[in-house]
C-alpha cells in the first residue's frame, strides 16, 4: 500500500500558483495543505475572495485543505461556516506556526501552552460544524510536555487527523526533529497521526517509516521544493536522472512563466523564483558558487541563462 503524502504549507512558497504548476508536472501527492487563510481573530464576515487561494473540492487534481490561524472560538466558527458555505469539507487549525509575529499574538505554536483555551475552542466549534477538523501542532512552544498534555486530553474528540512537527516552536527549524517526543505523541494519541519534519530524501522516509509504522500519513515541504520527484520516489516510481533533470528544468521555467500572470513587476517575480532556487541548490557540491550566481540574477534573461547553466 502506497504511503499517503501531503504537501506541507510553506508561507510565501506553496501558494496556488506553485501548487497548480506542481500538479501539472508531477504526481505523487495525495493532498495539499494550503498556507493559512488571511482571516483575523476579529473577523465579522469572510469574503469569498479570501478563499480563492484554495481549490474547492473536486476542482483540483490534488485535494486541497484550507488552514486557519485563529485563536478565538468565534473567529473559527465564522471562518468555518464560510468554508462550509463554499462547499469545503475539511479545515486544518494551525497550532504549529513558530513565527515570532504569530506567537506574539498568541496564535500558532503560541497557543500550545494554553491547553484549556484550545479545548474551549474545540468544544465551542465542533458541535456547530460539519467540516472535518484536523490540527497541526509543534511538539510544544517551550516544552514537549505542552503537547503531551494537549494530546492526552484530546482523546475522544472527533478530529480527522493530528499533524505533528516534532520540534519546539522556540527552536524554529534549528536542530533535528525530536523523534523520542514524536514517539510519545504516537503512543498517547487516538487520532490518526501525520508526521511532518525533515523528510528531505527517500532515505529519510524509509528510516521514519521503519520507526513509526502506525503513522497514517507523511507531510513534506522543504524536501519537495528541493526535489519535486520525492513523493514519486517514496512511492517506488523509478525515474532516470536524465529525465529528472530535464523535467525539473521545465518545471522551474514553467513556474516562472506562471508567476508572470500574477506578479507583473519583473523584479518581484525574480525575487520569488530565486527563493525556490536557493532551496534547489542546497544539496549540490558547488552550492557556494551557485548562491553567488543566484544573487546576481536581476532580470528574466539572466534567470533563463542561469537555468541553462544549472541543468547543462
Amino acid at each position: 500500500m502506497n504511503p499517503r503524502i501531503i504537501l506541507a504549507p510553506l508561507e510565501g512558497m506553496t501558494d496556488s500558483v506553485f501548487r497548480n504548476c506542481y500538479y501539472e508536472h508531477f504526481d505523487g501527492l495525495d493532498a495539499a495543505l494550503a498556507p493559512f487563510l488571511p482571516i483575523p481573530d476579529k473577523v465579522v464576515r469572510v469574503p469569498r475572495k479570501v478563499l480563492r487561494d484554495v481549490a474547492p473540492p473536486g476542482s483540483s487534481k490534488v485535494p486541497e485543505i484550507p488552514q486557519l490561524l485563529v485563536s478565538t472560538p468565534e473567529s473559527f466558527l465564522i471562518a468555518g461556516r464560510a468554508l462550509e458555505d463554499a462547499s469545503y469539507e475539511d479545515v486544518n487549525w494551525n497550532l504549529g506556526c513558530p513565527s515570532k509575529g504569530v506567537v506574539n499574538k498568541g496564535k500558532g505554536a503560541g497557543m500550545l501552552p494554553r491547553t484549556e483555551d484550545i479545548l474551549k475552542l474545540l468544544d465551542y466549534v465542533l458541535p456547530c460544524l460539519s467540516l472535518k477538523v484536523s490540527l497541526k501542532i509543534r511538539l510544544g512552544m517551550y516544552r514537549a510536555e505542552e503537547s503531551f498534555d494537549l494530546v492526552s486530553r484530546l482523546k475522544g474528540y472527533p478530529l480527522k487527523e493530528l499533524i505533528c512537527h516534532p520540534r519546539l516552536g522556540s527552536a524554529m527549524y534549528r536542530g533535528s526533529p525530536d523523534l523520542e517526543g514524536f514517539a510519545t505523541i504516537a503512543e498517547i494519541t487516538d487520532i490518526p497521526l501525520i508526521y511532518n519534519g525533515d523528510i528531505l530524501c527517500q532515505d529519510d522516509f524509509v528510516k521514519l517509516k521503519e520507526r513509526f509504522p502506525s503513522v497514517s500519513g507523511w507531510m513534506i515541504g522543504r524536501g519537495l521544493i528541493q526535489n519535486p520527484f520525492l513523493p514519486d520516489l517514496i512511492k517506488g516510481k523509478g525515474i532516470s536522472s536524465v529525465v529528472q533533470k530535464e523535467r525539473f528544468r521545465i518545471f522551474l521555467e514553467s513556474l516562472y512563466i506562471s508567476y508572470k500572470k500574477t506578479i507583473p513587476i519583473e523584479g518581484h517575480r525574480i525575487g520569488r523564483i530565486k527563493s525556490f532556487l536557493f532551496f534547489v541548490i542546497k544539496g549540490l557540491e558547488d552550492k557556494e558558487i551557485l548562491v553567488k550566481k543566484i544573487r546576481s540574477i536581476h532580470t528574466e534573461e539572466e534567470f533563463f541563462r542561469f537555468m541553462t547553466h544549472l541543468f547543462q
